[in-house]
């Protein structure tokens, strides 16, 4: 009798270390994902910021006479631009590999798409193309602003409910506390 005992908490004791093993790797890959779309959010918003900087500064150049402050202060722009540039790029890389749901997924695909098309109209900006259409840079600015935008409501979507306790760690300890009270 007491070595079926014995041999019964024995696998409780592991079937409840596995399951917390299990909760706990489950709640830090969602603190992961958390962590990777913030780190987007905050360097998408930042990207925006500089690029429109940037956008006005090579406008600034076009219209004579350009002084050397005006080329300083586009360098400067152009420089936080291409650093911005790199960090929402690798954001966005690291939330598609980290992120699980679909629907953020696709939101990560369009804000992808969505940072190309600006990032290729303000290459044309920069390199003085006379046929670059600033309204069309705005749009292309506005259309990468909302799909931040979009990635933001999914993921706040997709996570609100990971913010409850976990509920399965409760239900396994109170049945072991109970088990071991009957025996």
């Amino acid at each position: 009798m007491t070595v079926g005992a014995t041999l019964t908490v024995a696998w409780i004791t592991t079937r409840v270390g596995n399951r917390r093993l299990t909760i706990e790797r489950t709640d830090r890959h969602r603190l992961e994902q958390r962590e990777s779309i913030a780190a987007l959010l905050d360097a998408g918003l930042d990207f925006t910021t500089t690029l429109v900087s940037a956008a006005n500064g090579q406008i600034a150049l076009r219209r004579p006479p350009s002084s050397d402050e005006a080329r300083e202060n586009a360098t400067k722009t152009e420089i936080a631009y291409l650093e911005e540039k790199g960090s929402i790029r690798r954001a966005i890389v690291r939330c598609m590999l980290i992120i699980t749901d679909d629907t953020v997924r696709q939101e990560l695909l369009r804000l992808s798409r969505a940072f190309n098309e600006v990032n290729s109209q303000y290459r044309k900006h920069s390199k003085g193309e006379e046929k670059v259409d600033s309204e069309r840079t705005k749009e292309l600015v506005t259309a990468y602003d909302r799909k931040i935008a979009d990635v933001q409501k999914a993921a706040m979507k997709r996570f609100k409910a990971d913010f409850e306790e976990p509920k399965l760690l409760t239900r396994v300890g109170r049945s072991l506390s109970t088990h071991m009270m009957l025996n």
